[in-house]
């Protein structure tokens, strides 16, 4: 475990097949090697190590939890679920698998906003009862002293969320307000330390458990807490719902409801979440921001932006650098009618998974059942860099956002390295994202309304 924590993955898989070799059935070591297949992105063989370790313990709910995330990540959403749920089944109170269902559920087509919000309320049955009925506050009242915001998130560092918060913790009138961090974050890197240089306290609290940490964020005198993770992994949830702050707020990182009653407010805007229709939907009051609920920080190594393919290619390329647990089936098939009209045109996927074999070849499969043949269907796996990351936009001429569950890195991605992103309007904050980001930009023509 020491070993796959610093990174060394080949090393720590060759562990654990010693490991084997001398006792096969080790449960802990057939478990760890399957984590570290996950790492790597070796998803059969994580799903296979998962299922030998089913096979010696079929009543353990965290390896039917890590089954389920490996299905999750190669876009197998009813196989993910059914794994969280039998996970729940066998461990009731299980907060982090219970999240992942939750998480999963936005991904599937077929669930409409009504279960949506019924299965998130399952999480305020069993948490909610977590805050002391006689918890009061000392906060002090004084409307002119400064403010106390803080900010609980395991993704304050090179990650997604850390592209939309920098500039907010660089932006606060620090005249009014004192911020803290409390970052669940193990390892930190240059976007943590960037961060930090906007915020006034920062806790190291990813050894934490809830009851220590709720005791600092309450010593603290935190007068405003902002979960920035929502139902995703490594989130504090069970803490918010114990209350240690007066006033707890969810926005950024989850496209839903916590289900929390605990928490009082959603950061949203108009287009991401249309008033009336989304507000019931939610458990949280919705705060609709005027000029957008993101603020995308650009990346401080971005390369120059590529001419256009087309004119080196000769066709056009269409590409997708979303999860793939976001590309469903209809996104395929209505990808598959768009490459049909267009003749010789391409599409690119680009995901750390597709470095699996297996998981390319489903995704061959799935465009083969509409009628497109695998030559136009490329594919990338993981970039190590940002830089190359974003170099790799330079490959596409238009971006085909996802559907129910929209890109929102991928979107402001794109735009940035110029490539325009097309979307298609839905009825919920999951699938109103890019319609959001591309309303704030002027491109709304880009947001489809059916397809």
């Amino acid at each position: 475990m020491r070993l796959r924590s610093e990174g060394l993955l080949a090393e720590a898989a060759d562990a654990f097949r010693k490991a084997l070799d001398t006792c096969p059935d080790h449960l802990p070591s057939v478990v760890e090697l399957g984590r570290t297949f996950y790492s790597q992105a070796l998803m059969d063989d994580a799903i296979e190590q998962y299922n030998k370790a089913l096979c010696l313990n079929p009543h353990d709910a965290v390896i039917h939890n890590n089954l389920g995330i490996v299905f999750q990540e190669q876009g197998r959403t009813d196989e993910a679920i059914a794994e969280f749920r039998k996970a729940l089944e066998l461990e009731p109170v299980f907060a982090i698998a219970h999240s992942n269902l939750l998480r999963c559920l936005n991904f599937h087509p077929g669930l409409d906003n009504a279960h949506l919000f019924e299965a998130h309320k399952s999480f305020e049955t069993l948490y909610g009862s977590l805050r002391s009925p006689t918890q009061g506050f000392s906060n002090s009242r004084d409307p002119d002293r400064e403010l106390r915001i803080g900010y609980v998130s395991p993704d304050l560092g090179n990650h997604s969320v850390a592209y939309f918060v920098t500039a907010v913790f660089l932006n606060h009138d620090r005249s009014r307000f004192k911020i803290f961090c409390y970052s669940d974050r193990e390892k930190e890197d240059a976007s943590s330390e960037r961060i930090k240089s906007g915020v006034d306290v920062w806790r190291k609290t990813a050894c934490m458990d809830d009851d220590t940490l709720f005791s600092l964020i309450r010593s603290d005198g935190i007068d405003i807490l902002v979960d920035l993770a929502g139902h995703t992994g490594g989130n504090r949830l069970p803490l918010f719902a114990r209350r240690p702050a007066p006033i707890q707020v969810s926005w950024l990182g989850y496209p839903n409801t916590t289900g929390l009653s605990a928490i009082d407010y959603r950061i949203v805007d108009d287009v991401s979440d249309t008033p009336g229709d989304a507000d019931r939907y939610h458990s949280e009051t919705l705060v609709r921001l005027p000029n957008g609920f993101l603020c995308f920080d650009a990346p401080l190594k971005a390369p120059e932006i590529k001419p256009l393919p087309l004119l080196r290619n000769g066709f056009v390329t269409f590409g997708s650098f979303n999860a793939l647990a976001k590309i469903t089936d209809e996104a395929v098939a209505l990808w598959s009618r768009i490459l049909a009209r267009v003749p010789r045109s391409r599409i690119l996927f680009k995901n750390k998974c597709l470095f699996d074999e297996s998981t390319r070849n489903r995704m061959f499969d799935r465009f083969a059942v509409q009628g497109i043949n695998s030559e136009r269907i490329m594919m990338t796996p993981f970039t190590m860099t940002t830089e190359e990351h974003l170099a790799s936009y330079g490959h596409l001429d238009i971006s085909l956002d996802t559907f129910p569950y929209n890109g929102t890195t991928t979107t402001c991605e794109s735009l940035w390295m110029g490539v325009p992103v097309v979307g298609l309007l839905g009825n919920r904050h999951a699938s109103r994202v890019t319609a959001s980001i591309l309303t704030r930009v002027g491109l709304d023509s880009l947001v489809a309304k059916g397809a």
